[in-house]
Formats: structure tokens, sequence, C-alpha cells
């Protein structure tokens, strides 16, 4: 039976061990796993290999071993931004070793860059949409030369050295694929996790993600999802919804589902659907997924479903709530007002489920007083949800293909013009894009010890809020950064230096990081 490998990279090419992100949160790779599940059901021998979960040099040997397989007929590797260093470098050993073995790129980033990907020396084929069936025939036209490669929708490759794009595959009824095959992984490396609390402290628990649908109906213009190949909502069939609910709690006796939908409040009836064969069923779980935040009204989000899903163990919704300015909400077309926004967390509140929420600075024409009311904003919210997660803005990412990166050019955006480039990125402190990336930020330095300061000061007022203990540092570094941002005040900045410093030792893994570790988190 030919064989094909897939290969998830890690974020964190340059750790010896897996990557700080993947033992933290250790999420399973749905995308690539639902491709993988469905090309061994045409008939192929399958390994998937998650580089975040491994050490490096586990991932190499396992690489290593599988080219010298005969029946490997392709490797596919699945790539975002912060993926690419690792990727190539393992796709640069495979042509190395087995020049001829084709290469398939597929992931977010070839997705946005599909000319720059399929140009890079290690690249036979790129699909820029979902790749079920792309896939499938690609590895169709390797071993028997058909379909032919240009009626095949959704993919690039290279004829005479050229680039050649095919049409865009319309999005899949995902009522079509089969349920992921959790095995092809070493699961049980995904289901012991932690729920990281806002006071630093963990719930262990068992848990899982499940995929209900595709796609986004939304029009927020810096997203992903209003790409053509994303937008069309799809929802899965409530029956192989309640299915896979029944996998994760037999078979894998999970306590915890992620489900982790781009959007998986859309109808009110589904939901109540899934919350009641919950509940019907008897299983002790809890649950979060993905929210909006104008969603929390009369007919949708109301007090009536809010109490029937806290019912079903509906424990966390996550929520872009993005800025504490309307203007700015408006020009990422979001949909949203601040009053939405302190509406939907009052709402969480009330009914004992926690809200977390995420922001975004750094946009084109957002001015410094508008980044200041999202901190204050975040405060307010603070106010009402003590145990609320509400994180300090991250800074925009430009994702070509998307309204706002049409706008981040306009404004002096410079992209990287191959995917070497882009690899070779130094990566920010805990964001991909560094502030002086993008030039219409006037003070760069501000913003970065803004979010540090902020970081320091949602620790220290959270547990303040909670009445809970809190380590002698940190209650010196909160009450600087609360002295800082009332007064606007951010001369002599050396505070946010030295956290960056240690955060450092403690993504890393040396003997010094593993001390800090058990010392420096609150208390």
């Amino acid at each position: 039976m030919k064989r094909v490998l897939f290969i998830y990279p890690s974020s964190s090419p340059d750790l010896p061990n897996n990557e700080v992100d993947f033992s933290r949160y250790k999420s399973v790779p749905v995308g690539l796993l639902a491709i993988a599940t469905y090309i061994k059901n045409n008939g192929y021998d399958v390994r998937v290999i998650d580089g975040r979960a491994y050490t490096k040099a586990q991932v190499r040997e396992w690489v290593e071993q599988e080219i010298k397989n005969p029946e490997l007929l392709m490797v596919c590797v699945s790539l975002t931004t912060i993926q690419l260093k690792h990727g190539l470098q393992l796709c640069d050993m495979i042509k190395e070793k087995r020049k001829e073995l084709p290469i398939v790129f597929g992931g977010i980033h070839p997705i946005m860059f599909p000319y720059q990907t399929i140009m890079d020396s290690a690249a036979d084929y790129v699909v820029y949409g979902e790749g079920e069936y792309a896939l499938r025939d690609i590895l169709s036209y390797v071993q028997t030369g058909a379909p032919k490669l240009d009626s095949i929708k959704g993919i690039m490759y290279k004829k005479q050295g050229k680039p050649v794009m095919t049409p865009v595959q319309p999005g899949i009824d995902i009522n079509d694929v089969p349920d992921p095959d959790y095995d092809l992984l070493e699961i049980e490396k995904y289901i012991e996790r932690e729920f990281i609390t806002n006071l630093g402290k963990t719930k262990k628990m068992r848990a899982m993600d499940i995929s209900t649908s595709r796609g986004c109906p939304y029009r927020c213009n810096f997203c992903t999802n209003t790409m053509d190949v994303f937008k069309r909502y799809r929802p899965l069939a409530l029956d192989r919804v309640f299915k896979l609910i029944d996998l994760c709690v037999v078979k894998y006796r999970v306590n915890h589902i992620w489900f982790n939908d781009d959007l998986f409040f859309v109808h009110k009836k589904r939901l109540q659907d899934i919350a009641n064969y919950i509940i019907e069923k008897g299983y002790l779980l809890s649950w979060e997924s993905n929210a909006r935040v104008d969603q929390f009204r009369d007919g949708f989000l109301d007090d009536d479903l809010l109490a029937l899903l806290k019912k079903s163990g509906c424990f966390a919704l996550r929520m872009g709530m993005e800025s504490g300015s309307n203007r700015v909400l408006e020009l990422m077309k979001k949909d949203s007002t601040v009053d939405d926004i302190i509406h939907a967390v009052s709402q969480c509140e009330k009914h004992g489920i926690i809200a977390i929420g995420n922001f975004i600075c750094g946009f084109p024409t957002e001015t410094k007083e508008e980044v200041l009311a999202t901190g204050r904003l975040i405060l307010k919210l603070k106010e009402i949800s003590p145990n609320g997660m509400f994180f300090s803005p991250g800074v925009l990412r430009p994702y070509p293909g998307t309204e706002m990166y049409a706008m981040c050019k306009e404004y002096g955006f410079k992209e990287p013009n191959t995917l070497r480039e882009w690899a070779s990125q130094k990566e920010g402190n805990w964001f991909f894009v560094e502030t002086k990336d993008l030039p219409w930020i006037k003070e760069p330095e501000w913003l970065e010890n803004f979010q540090v300061f902020f970081y320091i000061l949602t620790v220290y007022k959270t547990h303040l809020l909670l009445n809970q203990p809190l380590s002698l540092p940190w209650r010196i570094m909160g009450k600087i950064a609360q002295w800082r941002f009332e007064r606007d005040l951010w001369s002599f900045s050396i505070e946010p230096s030295m956290l960056l410093k240690l955060k450092k030792i403690l993504d890393g893994d040396s003997l010094l990081g593993k001390l800090l570790k058990k010392i420096v988190y609150y208390v």
C-alpha cells in the first residue's frame, strides 16, 4: 500500500524540545487530521507527525526513517507563517536525501502566498484551499497521470519552471468527508490538558477538539475567513456532531470539549439541540467555544439559552473583542460596539461562564488615545467579571488576501518577497509581527511597553478583585504599572525589558528556566 506522510511543523524551530505553546494548550491539528483521515479512507497508508509535540531530533529521525520507505509516495506539509522555518528545514533535508519525492504545501501561509510558495525549491505542489479533494487528485496524478493537473481545482504547480494556478476549489460539504481519525495521532499527548486561569492556576482536564462546521459569514476585514475559500458557512449534520461527542466521551473518556469552529454560534435551534443532547445523555462535561459579542441579544444568546448552555456544561466563551474604540471597531468591520462587548461580558458573568476576550492594537489610523481606550475597557471588564480573562492587546498581523492587508500596504507595510524571507523573519516577543514592521505606528517602543505594562496590570487587578495572594515582585510591578497607566507616564521603562528577558528564560528548557517556573508564577 502506498504511503503518505503528513507533517505539522513546530512553531518554535530554535527550541530543541517540544514547543512551549503545545505544552500549554495541546491543540489537535484538526485541519491536517481531517485531510489525513480522508486520504487514509481513500486507500493510502498514512502517517502524521506533529512537530510541536516532540523534540526536533525525534521529528527529524522519524522523517528520515519515512523517506527511506520505498512505498512513500508523497509528503504533505501544513504551514502557518511561524511554522515555515522548521517546515523548510525538514523539506530541505527530504529533497537532499530523496529529490524525486513530491512535496505538497498546504495550510494558511501557502493559501495567502500561493505564488511565493510554489516558486520555492522545496515545493512541487501547493493546495491553496481546503485540501481533501485536491490532495486526493494529486496523489492519483502522481500514480497514474490522471486526472490532468490543470483539471484539479485549488492547486498550483510548476510547468517549465513557471507557476500555474488552477481555478479555486469551492468549499467542501463536510458531511461528505469522514469524521477525523484521532488515532492517527498519539492522542493521549493531546487529551491530558490544563486550563490556566487568570490567577495562574491550572484546572486539569481530559479534553478534545471537535469541529462541527467550517467557514464564517462575517466580514471582519483583518481575518482570513473573509477570503473566498473560507467564507461560506457549512455545518456538520447534528447526528454526526452527536456521534463525535459520544466518541470523545466513551472512547477517549474526556470531560472537556473544545468546539473549535471559527463560528460555533450560528443557529439557535442547533445550539439548543447540542446542549440538550449532552444533558439527556448525562455526560458530565464542561465545554468551550468561540462566540461573537453581538450575539448576546434577545432571540439568540439570551438568558434562556445561556442558562441551557451553562446547564449542559458551558465553561468558557472566547470572543474577539478587539478594541475599546467604536471607530476602530467600525474600521475593522467588526459589526459590534463597545456596548456589545460590555453586555456580552455581563451576561457571561451573570450565568457563571468565563468570558475570554482577545484584543488587537496597531491598526492603520489608530491613535494612542484609542489604544488607551482599549486598556480602559479591559479594566472595566475586569471589574464586571473578575474571573474573566481579557488579554493585553496583541499587535495586528496583516494577512494577505484581506481588506485590512490592502490598507496596510497603502500605509507602507513591506512584505517579504519569498517563502525563505518569510521563514527568516524575526518573531516578536509574543506576537508574530514586530511593531517596527508596521510603519504607521509612530511610537513602536511605547506600544510594546504598553503591552507589557498592561499584562502586568491585568494580573495585579485580577488578584486584587478576587482577594487572592500575589507575590511581592508582582505586587510591586502591578502598583508601578497602575501608576503609569493612570498618569499616562511611560518614561524610563525598564520593567518591560526585564519581564521579556524572564519570559525567554521561562520559555526555554534550561535548568534556570525550570527553577524559575516554580517560583515566579504569581505566588
